[in-house]
């Protein structure tokens, strides 16, 4: 990861208004980090307030579980979002990376990405 950034898991995505993010970002207004849950169209569902769980310098570990309107994310181990919202209930999987000089030398990298049925 190279900061600063605004990126994501893209979730039940069926247009940039109608989907769920899990955030992977340093956002100051409101303060919030990665493992927030945003939703386009109602902003912030859950968020990550605590700076610490977040490596700055290494891998971390992002778990995003959705069951009917239950949405979760942990973030290093640490339950970081649990909600239950009917924005969406189905749609697809992706990565966002946020455009504009703001983020410029951003860089995302990914690995060991696992699709499971609940």
């Amino acid at each position: 990861m190279v900061w600063p950034c605004n990126s994501g898991v893209w979730f039940r995505y069926q247009s940039p208004e109608v989907a769920y993010q899990a955030d992977i970002l340093e956002y100051q207004n409101p303060e919030c980090y990665s493992g927030t849950l945003y939703c386009p169209s109602k902003m912030f569902l859950a968020m990550n307030t605590d700076k610490a769980l977040v490596s700055r310098d290494g891998w971390n570990t992002l778990l995003v579980q959705a069951q009917g309107d239950h949405l979760q994310i942990w973030l290093n181990g640490r339950q970081v979002a649990d909600v239950h919202d009917t924005t969406t209930a189905s749609g697809t999987i992706g990565f966002q990376v946020h455009p504009g000089q703001e983020f410029g030398p951003m860089k995302i990298m990914v690995r060991d990405i696992q699709i499971k049925p609940l």
